[in-house]
């Protein structure tokens, strides 16, 4: 029996390898050059909006990606199409605390076009044009202890890979959803300012977001087959010597009752 336990051991941790190996994802990740995520109110200070428009791709899930240098670009609605921010520009609305002084806010704006593009954004109609990848998401809370914004599932639209596999956008072309991470450099002070109804102005942080792939889970190595494999035969093998050992007590008249495990 110990080699039964022994064997269903090995079984047990060969699965749970499997199945809980995840293949490494896919990730473009990028942040803004200065202070560029901008908090400001408007309405006698009872309404607090933000812009955070562009981001330069710093890195990805393969070296020396041709991509990294390249810029991201989110606008959302009519951004950028003309009125000052925040009156009329703007990319995201506070709203309501999730609860009273839980430094979390629902979001209302609606859908962000996400485009990634060879040259600093400057219009939505260029952007479009030479993108090297296009998707959309929507941005749903907002938390100032974290430093982070939730987002929807990311729609992957279109990729347009110059680069081949050398980049990780030959990684991105092969789904249609992925996952937004948006950190930003969060500080008491901001977060003071967004309570106080009395305060004026705008403040001004630096924000980094990554574009990943959704989790796939990864086949297994041939080392993991070859361990199941071999837990699979000690099973059979002590499995078949206890039906021996069995057979043969039941011949000689020593059936009785087995020891516990």
């Amino acid at each position: 029996m110990k080699k039964i336990f022994i064997s269903l051991l090995v079984i047990i941790v060969c699965a749970s390898g499997f199945y809980g190996e995840a293949a490494g994802s896919s990730y473009l990740a990028s942040q803004s050059e200065k202070n560029e995520l901008i908090f400001a109110k408007t309405d006698d200070n009872n309404t607090i909006r933000f812009s955070g428009n562009q981001t330069q791709i710093t890195s990805t899930s393969n070296k020396s990606d041709p991509l990294i240098g390249s810029w991201q670009s989110i606008f959302v609605g009519d951004h950028g199409s003309g009125g000052g921010f925040p009156e009329k520009t703007y990319d995201y609305q506070l709203t309501k605390e999730t609860y009273p002084g839980s430094g979390v806010w629902n979001l209302s704006g609606g859908e962000a076009h996400i485009y990634i593009t060879a040259d600093r954004p400057s219009n939505e109609n260029i952007e479009k044009k030479g993108a090297y990848l296009e998707a959309t998401a929507t941005a749903t809370t907002i938390d100032f202890n974290k430093g982070t914004i939730s987002w929807s599932t990311v729609d992957i639209n279109d990729v347009n890979n110059p680069f081949g596999t050398k980049s990780a956008l030959s990684d991105f072309s092969q789904y249609a959803t992925g996952i937004f991470t948006y950190t930003f450099a969060t500080s008491e002070t901001l977060q003071k300012w967004i309570m106080d109804t009395s305060s004026k102005g705008s403040q001004s942080v630096k924000f980094a977001t990554q574009l990943s792939s959704p989790p796939t889970t990864a086949a297994p190595e041939p080392g993991t087959w070859a361990l199941i494999l071999l837990g699979l035969g000690l099973l059979s093998l002590g499995l078949r010597n206890k039906l021996r050992g069995d057979a043969f007590a039941h011949r000689n008249g020593h059936v009785g009752i087995l020891p516990a495990l």
